[in-house]
């Protein structure tokens, strides 16, 4: 069993706003870092709650679960994540749970701003979860700033109905401008998720955009963390420095990916790989990383289809199976999404040309789907209209 790492922080010798977060995800192979001894230690980064003190959550995808890759278990504590030298007695306990039955999942801890705007009567506010997804971020947004151009904004013709559907839940008491900075950011990034279900990069960048036209944008830095069972997307976006918010990854010895903002003592031959400044790094589970750059030019509709990757989808409207046909360079993903941007369904597929059957849950209501394939850096998708 494997897991992918995430730490992002800001090292600092005082208090900083943001969240610290690690976050793990099955890997392809293993490498030289000690994922658990550097977890259950604490020297090791439950130390930087020194820094983060405001709480600490963790949230798991279970290996075995009931409900068939359902939502993740999620357990939340205040206070700091470390106390007289040990890790937290409600930390510890958690920790000891999670690592023997986790496939994927993340710990995180917190510094707020204003803790009764952050988390009204909530030891922790991160991770967020909605729409099947989880979400956490590090780096000042303005609350202010935030609301002016993304929650109060005209992001779409369908937008204030989806606030409606997605009410906040880290509101500030009900007061419009305060509240979870990151909150607003993450239901941005689920409405654009909803105009091109499986499109993640193009999700951010309409973000990106949108908040690039913030006063304080040109000073900002930023980490995104946005993380299904099966694949975590990862964001390092600083505008002031390309030195800011660094971002790095290795392999574990239990065969994870591990990504880091600030690296642990040097030592054990391990070694890390930088993330590129304005990239959003993708890690598939049980596969290679992508990394791609992110530039708020150009298009930002969905991307075209390129030469060379080729699917049918077959009959739409559709009913019962999905018989798909796929053609594809060299080995991909497959992948279906509903309106929600929720992934119904993948699989991996060898290169050449080859038809795909999918079953579809008996309960799934009518609406648009999306089919999506992904193969060598190419990508093309389709949508399909499903009728009950």
């Amino acid at each position: 069993m494997g897991l992918a790492v995430v730490l992002l922080a800001s090292p600092a010798a005082e208090a900083v706003t943001g969240a610290c977060t690690v976050s793990f995800l099955p890997a392809p192979e293993a490498g030289g870092f000690d994922l658990e001894a550097y977890l259950g230690q604490p020297d090791g980064w439950p130390a930087l709650s020194d820094s983060f003190p405001d709480g600490w959550s963790l949230a798991y995808y279970a290996a075995s679960s009931p409900d068939g890759w359902g939502r993740p278990f999620i357990v939340r504590g205040g206070g700091p994540a470390v106390r007289d030298g040990l890790v937290h007695p409600r930390l510890a306990p958690a920790l000891s749970e999670m690592l023997p039955a986790r496939r994927s999942g993340l710990v995180s801890m917190l510094s707020a701003p204003d803790s009764a705007a952050c988390f009204p009567g909530k030891p922790h506010p991160y991770p967020l979860y909605r729409d099947g997804w989880l979400f956490v971020h590090g780096g000042y947004l303005s609350i202010e700033e935030i609301t002016t151009t993304l929650w109060n904004a005209d992001l779409g013709p369908d937008w204030e109905a989806f606030k409606v559907q997605h009410p906040r839940d880290y509101n500030g008491n009900g007061e419009v401008t305060r509240g979870n900075a990151g909150e607003i950011c993450f239901l941005a990034l689920l409405f654009e998720l909803s105009r091109v279900p499986g499109d993640v990069p193009c999700a951010f960048r309409r973000v990106l955009l949108k908040l690039s036209l913030m006063p304080s944008w040109p000073d900002a830095g930023l980490h995104a963390l946005l993380m299904g069972p099966e694949e975590i997307w990862a964001l390092r976006y600083a505008n002031q420095s390309t030195s800011d918010r660094p971002l790095f990854f290795t392999l574990s010895t239990q065969g994870d990916y591990c990504l880091a903002d600030t690296l642990p003592p040097p030592g054990g031959g391990v070694t890390w790989q930088e993330i590129p400044n304005l990239s959003l790094a993708h890690f598939p589970s049980h596969e290679t990383v992508e990394i791609l750059a992110l530039q708020l030019s150009g298009d930002l509709g969905p991307r075209p289809e390129p030469a060379g990757v080729y699917l049918d989808v077959g009959a739409s409207p559709a009913r019962g199976d999905l018989r798909l046909t796929v053609e594809a360079p060299v080995a991909g993903r497959l992948e279906l999404w509903d309106i929600q941007g929720r992934r119904l369904a993948w699989d991996r597929l060898p290169a050449g040309r080859r038809q795909v059957r999918w079953m579809l849950p008996a309960d799934l209501p009518s609406g648009l789907l999306l089919a999506r394939l992904r193969a060598g850096g190419r990508e093309t998708h389709q949508r399909i209209l499903y009728l009950r």
